[in-house]
């Protein structure tokens, strides 16, 4: 029934554009990022639940706060497979910053999932590992939009539009650069900070719409390889972002820095208020020297997701 171990991996994921408009049913575009991972390892325990971290090693049942979704998903899967009677241990590695909107939670639990079912050699379906893994991000995030969740389990970038997803191939040279603020950005904050601006002047409901034409515009931009335009929306859209006041001086730094050395356009990914943000530029000379300046300045995490990794027939 069981295998000796059983591992699982998920990746990182960025919003590329609608954030916010997407919490108003607008749409959005999402990439997977490679270069970030979660793995995670399953092997037996004869007498206990545990879990191996780099933030906390010891049993399931006594894991602090932050574990809580987490530890609902896997006793529920126990429960559901009818396998409470088993214990496990559970290693984890991973490389995805918490907190960045790099989609860490829904990437940990779809790592969980993969490696729970190889284990007991259970049949998993798409549909059953993106329910599996809502559990987790309900916890967490209270109402998540799905957008993590589908992103961190597809080899594609995705478009959202009317409930429906879509894969969208990016067939033509550039690189999406990825920096570390090293600030932990609030969902939950941002949002309501938002959502307050739009409560108190209904007029600015104007801007959400504008942020849902862009991702109409760049989905557009992006099946005509118009990689120039991509780079404009994405100045627009931080334009929107930032009057909404969920900018910060790091993230103002990162993007004057960025396309001052070249970059096709810079922008928040997430939330806001902390966090990462995605440049994008049309070539290796030129991610080079984005990537070298933002160092200068103290900037040292940077990742690169080449563009050329999502191609399709």
């Amino acid at each position: 029934m069981m295998t000796n171990f059983a591992i699982g991996e998920s990746h990182a994921k960025i919003i590329l554009f609608g954030e916010h408009s997407a919490v108003y049913g607008k749409g959005a575009i999402t990439l997977p990022i490679f270069k970030l991972k979660v793995s995670v390892k399953l092997t037996t325990n004869l007498k206990n639940n545990e879990i191996e971290s780099d933030i906390y090693n010891g049993s399931l049942i006594n894991a602090p706060l932050e574990f809580n979704g987490i530890k609902s998903l896997i006793f529920h899967m126990f429960k559901i497979n009818n396998l409470e009677n088993y214990f496990i241990n559970i290693k984890f590695e991973n490389n995805i910053p918490i907190g960045r909107g790099l989609g860490s939670s829904a990437a940990v639990s779809c790592a969980i999932i993969k490696a729970f079912y190889k284990f007991f050699n259970l049949d998993l379906t798409h549909s059953k590992l993106i329910s599996l893994i809502n559990i987790s991000e309900q916890i967490i995030h209270g109402n998540p939009s799905g957008i993590d969740a589908q992103t961190v389990t597809s080899e594609s970038p995705i478009f959202f539009e009317n409930n429906e997803i879509k894969k969208v191939p990016f067939n033509f040279d550039g690189d999406i650069i990825i920096t570390d603020t090293e600030k932990v950005g609030s969902t939950k904050e941002a949002v309501s900070i938002v959502r307050k601006l739009i409560d108190k002047n209904p007029e600015e409901y104007e801007l959400i719409n504008q942020l849902g034409n862009i991702v109409k515009n760049a989905k557009k931009s992006i099946d005509n390889k118009n990689i120039e335009n991509i780079g404009n929306l994405m100045n627009k859209s931080q334009n929107i972002l930032s009057y909404f006041g969920i900018s910060t001086n790091e993230i103002n730094d990162i993007i004057k820095i960025s396309n001052y050395n070249g970059a096709l356009g810079s922008k928040i990914t997430g939330s806001g208020l902390g966090g990462c943000v995605i440049s994008l530029s049309k070539d290796s000379f030129t991610t080079k020297k984005i990537i070298k300046s933002l160092q200068n300045n103290g900037y040292k995490k940077n990742w690169i997701q080449p563009l050329k990794d999502f191609e399709m027939e």
